[in-house]
């Protein structure tokens, strides 16, 4: 990366936690990154929610799928008087949300190599799960994967959604105007759910620009959903952690 990315313009879709080190990153690369979240996250207030955080030492293992869902839950713990169960072992499924546990002071166990669900199911603390409990706490929707799979190894899994993703159509405007003004190189989709919601956002009329343009994904299962939308030009990273993602975009800016 020793070149840099002068010059190139990068679409950032999701949404903003206040302090995004990928664009942090791109920037100090030369990268002029447009930061355009096409979704919001709304956080969910429920007795439900309350119950199960009060209850958080009769589980075996929890799961993290994202830096929200630990900020969500761990102020939800401080507002209700509660700590972090010692006996509750926790798991993260890449090393942004593990970063966010380890702030908390809780021991947290990351995939080694793919940051993401299957690469969390790959860790051999959750091969065999037959009697545990498991809570996910993660976002409203989104994949089914880890639940599906630790329910079919025999653990008894729930999930604990704290928040819930909203299309942000503050931003349908701006969006459509760098794309019709073809002001953009490249966009950057750190799930399959915000490419989805990207395309729905913008207006048919301008979904082949949108679909020329090159477009960067943190793996190969995003990478299909990309082509299966109609990019015709998929930059894979090798995960969704900053460096990654600026090195892929360093390595195809390279070849141009």
């Amino acid at each position: 990366m020793s070149d840099g990315l002068p010059a190139i313009r990068l679409l950032l879709i999701r949404p903003d936690s206040g302090h995004d080190d990928f664009a942090m990153q791109a920037r100090d690369s030369g990268a002029r990154v447009f930061h355009h979240p096409v979704m919001s996250v709304e956080p969910i207030s429920s007795r439900a929610i309350e119950a199960t955080l009060r209850q958080l030492d009769g589980w075996d293992k929890a799961i993290f799928v994202s830096r929200t869902a630990v900020r969500l839950c761990f102020s939800r713990l401080r507002a209700l008087s509660l700590r972090w169960p010692s006996g509750l072992e926790a798991y993260a499924v890449g090393k942004s949300t593990a970063g966010e546990l380890l702030k908390e002071g809780v021991d947290v166990q990351v995939p080694e190599k793919m940051m993401s669900s299957e690469g969390l199911l790959a860790l051999s603390s959750l091969q065999h799960v037959a009697g545990k409990t498991i809570l996910i706490f993660c976002g409203e929707g989104g994949r089914e994967l880890l639940a599906h799979t630790l329910g079919q190894r025999g653990a008894a899994v729930s999930r604990c959604e704290l928040y819930r993703r909203q299309p942000n159509l503050a931003e349908k405007e701006v969006i459509e105007s760098l794309l019709a003004g073809q002001e953009l190189d490249l966009i950057v989709a750190h799930s399959g759910e915000l490419m989805e919601n990207l395309l729905s956002l913008v207006g048919e009329g301008l979904h082949l620009h949108l679909k020329d343009l090159p477009i960067v994904v943190p793996s190969a299962r995003v990478a299909g959903l990309a082509f299966e939308a109609g990019f015709r030009e998929v930059v894979q990273a090798g995960s969704a952690l900053p460096e990654a993602m600026v090195s892929a975009i360093a390595e195809w800016y390279s070849k141009q």
